[in-house]
């Protein structure tokens, strides 16, 4: 989850986003309008009995503002929060996930605020079966292909990953994607 206003959870009830699938949040900076909804995000998952751990990523303070709440309101969650202080300095890698990464960057604004750069990873490649099927490429070729490599058989036939096979086309995004997330407003 990208920042986290009041109306968070309307939303994710509107296109019947779980909770319970979220398990990492970027929040930009200490605007309310972009973390306001976290608190309420984060009770709604314990009044859940969520027990997945759960990680936010954001600006010095922020992890001060939610715990403080919870102390005084006397709450104890039923999952692992763990707070990633956000840097206001260069280009920072903050989670390296199988298929991306995520990126802070500094931006201008009044208080400390990092953009995010999500880089989707490579993935497994589909393979062209008419291909496969009138070259009659063997069974132990089939994987080399699928992670882009070409690959020779025993009888020095080389198979050539970029002829047989095709990158995977994720969220009706070409592959390699990246989305920059720019919010100071």
């Amino acid at each position: 989850m990208l920042d986290c206003g009041e109306g968070t959870q309307i939303q994710m009830q509107k296109y019947r986003i779980k909770s319970s699938k979220i398990s990492h949040i970027f929040i930009s900076h200490l605007h309310g309008d972009h973390y306001l909804g976290l608190l309420g995000v984060l009770s709604s998952n314990n009044l859940s009995k969520r027990t997945k751990p759960l990680t936010i990523f954001g600006p010095k303070g922020l992890d001060e503002i939610i715990t403080t709440q919870f102390r005084w309101s006397n709450t104890r969650l039923t999952y692992p929060l763990t707070f990633v202080e956000t840097k206001t300095d260069g280009l920072n890698l903050l989670l390296n996930h199988p298929r991306f990464t995520v990126h802070s960057f500094p931006l201008t604004h009044r208080l400390p605020t990092t953009g995010f750069l999500i880089r989707e990873k490579e993935g497994l490649r589909n393979l062209n079966k008419e291909k496969l099927q009138e070259k009659k490429i063997p069974l132990s070729a089939i994987q080399s292909l699928r992670i882009g490599k070409d690959f020779t058989d025993e009888n020095g036939i080389n198979y050539l990953s970029e002829n047989i096979s095709f990158r995977l086309c994720h969220y009706g995004v070409m592959p390699f994607a990246q989305i920059l997330v720019l919010n100071q407003n």
